[in-house]
Order: structure tokens, then sequence, then C-alpha cells
């Protein structure tokens, strides 16, 4: 589906905000700094939030765009949201053309979030000054953790969704990130993870891509 208008624009104290239609998503994007355009791809459970520390310290120099990634976040997604990585590539391309930005970016991906961001720019290498890559499965030799197994096992996956509540979700996800508080990880709960849709997004996401 072609790119729909710009919609929602709104101002903050922190970052320029605004809501795009891409593909019959409706995806929230923060904007802040002003300089070479750096695209920053959020992963699962997280959302654009996870950036801000590291904005603050780039938006001097870096107009930085943060989008929450469809379905995910503050961003909405048809059920029948194309997750292929030819759609993922197609997606973002459509979303940096709904952004106005016309030169070639800095791109730092994250966990899930590296999918959308190099199958993108294996597609489009001219559009892409620099990348950052920490903590993502794009790779052949990956091998997926625990917990991903479980989401990828058709109905275990959806058992464990729905018995997951926030003291199971801090108990699961602390130990695996411990540069956050437990404070951040309730946080991140509090933000998605109540949410039915954000919930069958996570497992679409978990079983869409295989490493090979």
């Amino acid at each position: 589906m072609s790119t729909t208008a710009i919609k929602d624009i709104a101002l903050t104290a922190q970052a320029q905000t605004q809501t795009l239609t891409i593909q019959g998503a409706r995806i929230f994007v923060q904007e802040r700094g002003s300089g070479v355009p750096t695209l920053l791809l959020h992963g699962v459970p997280d959302n654009g939030d996870m950036w801000h520390g590291l904005v603050a310290g780039l938006e001097s120099a870096y107009h930085c765009y943060v989008p929450d990634l469809p379905g995910l976040g503050r961003s909405t997604a048809p059920a029948d949201f194309d997750l292929s990585l030819e759609n993922r590539a197609r997606f973002l391309d459509e979303l940096i053309t709904a952004l106005g930005i016309t030169e070639p970016l800095n791109l730092i991906v994250h966990d899930f979030g590296g999918h959308y961001g190099l199958a993108w720019a294996v597609r489009h290498p001219e559009k892409v000054r620099r990348i950052a890559i920490f903590s993502t499965s794009f790779f052949t030799d990956y091998r997926w953790h625990r917990n991903a197994q479980l989401l990828r096992t058709p109905i275990i996956g959806e058992l464990s969704m729905a018995l997951m509540n926030e003291s199971l979700y801090v108990r699961t996800l602390h130990p695996l990130a411990p540069g956050l508080t437990e404070a951040q990880v309730r946080a991140l709960y509090r933000n998605g993870m109540t949410q039915p849709a954000m919930k069958r997004m996570i497992l679409r996401l978990y079983r869409s891509v295989d490493p090979a």
C-alpha cells in the first residue's frame, strides 16, 4: 500500500512527534536534534523510548528519527501486516520517504529492529551512511535463546503469552537485561505487554524469520 499523508503532528517539550500511516500501520515517530539524519530502530518488547539516553548524547550533531515499529509501543498494525524481510525493507523505505529524508542516513539497529533495518540496508546501500548493529539475529549462525524457542512454538507460545503477568515478566526479562533496573522492566511491561494486539505481534515477529 502507498504511504498516506502525515497526520497528527504535535510538539512536546522534549521531541517533535508525528504519526504516519504506512501500509495500513499507524507509526508513532519521535524526532530530536539537528544535523545528519540518524534512524534508530528498537527491538522486542521495547519501543522508541529505549533510545532516549543515546539520543540525548547525539542530538547536538544528529537529527534523530525514532519510530515505534509496527504493532509495538504506540504504533498499531493490521493483523495481516506482512512481516517478510522483503516487505520490512519496503516498509522502512516508505517510512524514510514519508519522513522526508533525502540524504544517506546513519542506521542504528537493535534486536528485531535489525530485521527491518538490515533488510532495508542491503537493498538500498546508497541510502546508508553508517550502521551500528547490536544484539540482533540477522545472521545465519544465530541460535534462538530458550524463551524465543518457546514463543516460536505453536500453542506453547500462545499459552506463555496468555499466562504472562507483570511479576512473571520481571522474573523472565530482568536476568536477560541486567543493564535495566526493575522499574524499567516494569515500565516496559505496562507500556504494551498488557495489550493483546502487541502480544500477537510479538509472537508473529518471533515466528516470521529464520536465520537461514
